[in-house]
Parts: C-alpha cells; structure tokens; sequence
C-alpha cells in the first residue's frame, strides 16, 4: 500500500447510538446497567439518571430526609411563637383589668388631653455589706417613679375630629364670547370721550364693523375689527373714513299720480326692540326695564331666551338720523353713568 491510500486516523469517533432508539445520539449512560442512552430516554431517578428498563425495576429513591426535618423544625417554632403571643397577650389584659386606677399617678395635663405620670426624683438608696441600716446615695443619681408594669400606660390620645375636606374650586368662568358691547369697547380703543355703533356683523359675531366719533351724530372713523380667538379680544382690521350713505329713492308714484314718501320713524317700544337686537347675537331677547313718557330714552336688557340677561343697554332717539342711538352698554344691574349732552 503506498502512501497515499493509506487512510487518516479517525481523530474524532462518532457518539454512540441509543440502545433504545438507534437512530438518536446518546448523551449519556445509565447508572445501573451502563447503556448508552438518548435524552429522552435518560430518566432522573432520585440522584442517579436510569434507562426506561432500570428505572422500572429500581427501587424507591430514599426520601430527603433534611428537608423533612426543616420543614418539621420551622412548624414547630411558628406554633411556639403564636402560642406565645397569645398567653402575652392574655397576660396584658388581666393585668390591665385587675390593677385599680389609683396607683396611677397623675401629672401634668397636656393641650391634647395627656397625663403623664408624675416624676418623682429621689436618689435610689444603696447599703453595702456591713454598713446595716446606712443608706448610700449615689451622688448625681436621680430616678423618676414611673408606674408599674402592666396597666400603668397614660391614657391614650382622644380620637381628632374629621378633618374637613378642603371646598371644591369654583369653576373657571367661561372664556369671554364675542358682542356687541365687547366689539364697540375695542373700536374706541386709544378714543377716549368717544362713542360707537355697531353698523354690521358676521352671524358669529367674529367680524364687526364699528363707526365711533365725538358723538352719535359725528361718527367719522369706520373701524373693521375680527375677534381673534389665543388672546379672546378683538383686533381692529382695518380703519377708514365713514363712507357717507347715498339718500333713499321715494317711494313709486301712486294710482293718483303723485309720488308718496314712506313714513317718517317715530321712537316706540318696537322701534327700540329693534335697534337693541341689532347688534346682539341670532335669537337673544329683549326686555324694556324704563322708557321716558315719549320713548326718547329707552333702558333696555338683552339675552339669551333660556338665560339670564346678558347685556344693558341704553339708547336715546336721534331727531336727525330718525333713529335710536347707543349711550351705554355694560353688565345687568348696574346703574348706567348719565346721558352725554348732544
């Protein structure tokens, strides 16, 4: 044979096969008859691994015993114990129940109704061997006389009185919604001794646009103002010169020929309804609080129809604009400064 057929040394030889299922490696032998088994047949039997034929016919494994005597040892000291918190406990009650309360001395009171026993301070006397009958007093040594044992604890501290729980917060009041008198605040802005109407608004009341001026017949500054929603306030848009408004046409001629003007407005209650809800939200009502005997000054409220009212309002009729004009708004209930004078 030459050199090259002679064949490698097996380095490494194959795992045995389980005697029990040859087409599975072994991982072990069986401590009883030494076969080589897989690991589903390698069976634990007490401290020793068996094969399925072995562990059959194998004994019963001894049992721990160690850990059957702890677990003895660890019941038996936990009954100790209960048994001795009850006679503790049991001793405790018949000491406090036979003992008279006389021989508890009482001290000083304290604000939480306290009594603490009194102290008294006398040195202990001490005799020594052979000296009969002579006291010794530890100089510095002062011991209080505390109560007995058992039943001479100070009385307990009385129940406190429930504690109040704290008022619930009032709610945060509503974040302020966009109106007229708000709208005619923000117009006169930087015009102090002015005055504003409201001439027109979106059904939200987020776009208005306000006329002020010296007095109601003088309104000259239009203002445009949008109520901006991160600071709850309106924002002039705009401003301009009040654009004046072109005359009404008469009304057509009639069957006689002639031609017929509408008729004059005259101030009324329903005159000044009107010119309240002119300016107020879609909806809201208004209610009359006092009118002059010509319904020249009307005071009326305004709100919501399942609400209280929200707004007063005050107007004065305008001979020359045949109409009724704003002199105050403000909050219900409060009494409204004087007319200005024309």
């Amino acid at each position: 044979m030459s050199y090259e057929e002679t064949p490698a040394p097996e380095l490494f030889p194959p795992p045995p096969q389980c005697a029990y299922h040859p087409d599975r490696a072994a991982v072990g032998y069986c401590s009883q008859c030494g076969q080589p088994t897989c690991a589903e047949c390698f069976l634990p039997h007490g401290d020793r691994r068996l094969c399925p034929v072995c562990v059959v016919s194998a004994p019963k494994p001894p049992p721990n015993t160690p850990a059957l005597v702890f677990g003895i040892i660890a019941g038996a000291l936990f009954l100790c114990l209960v048994a001795l918190l009850i006679v503790y406990g049991d001793t405790v009650r018949r000491a406090r129940a036979t003992e008279p309360a006389s021989q508890l001395a009482e001290g000083p009171t304290s604000d939480y109704g306290l009594t603490a026993p009194a102290m008294q301070l006398t040195p202990p006397a001490m005799e020594l061997p052979g000296t009969s009958g002579i006291p010794l007093t530890a100089p510095g040594y002062m011991t209080p006389n505390l109560p007995p044992y058992g039943g001479g604890m100070p009385p307990m501290m009385p129940p406190m009185p429930p504690l109040t729980p704290p008022a619930a917060a009032p709610a945060p009041p509503p974040p302020p919604a966009p109106s007229s008198a708000g709208a005619i605040s923000a117009a006169l802005a930087g015009r102090p001794g002015w005055v504003g109407k409201v001439v027109s608004h979106s059904p939200d009341w987020k776009q208005v646009v306000v006329h002020v001026g010296p007095s109601q017949k003088d309104l000259r500054v239009a203002r445009e103002l949008v109520w901006v929603g991160g600071t709850n306030s309106f924002d002039i848009l705009s401003e301009g010169p009040v654009q004046k408004a072109a005359p009404q046409p008469a009304t057509p001629p009639s069957s006689s020929g002639r031609a017929t003007l509408a008729p004059a407005p005259k101030p009324s209650e329903s005159a000044a309804k009107r010119a309240a809800l002119a300016d107020e939200p879609p909806g809201y009502q208004a209610k009359v609080i006092s009118h002059s005997a010509d319904w020249r000054e009307v005071t009326i409220q305004t709100g919501p129809p399942q609400g209280p009212p929200s707004t007063m309002l005050r107007f004065h009729w305008d001979p020359g604009l045949k109409d009724y004009v704003l002199n105050y708004a403000g909050p219900p209930g409060q009494t409204p400064p004087p007319p200005p004078d024309d």
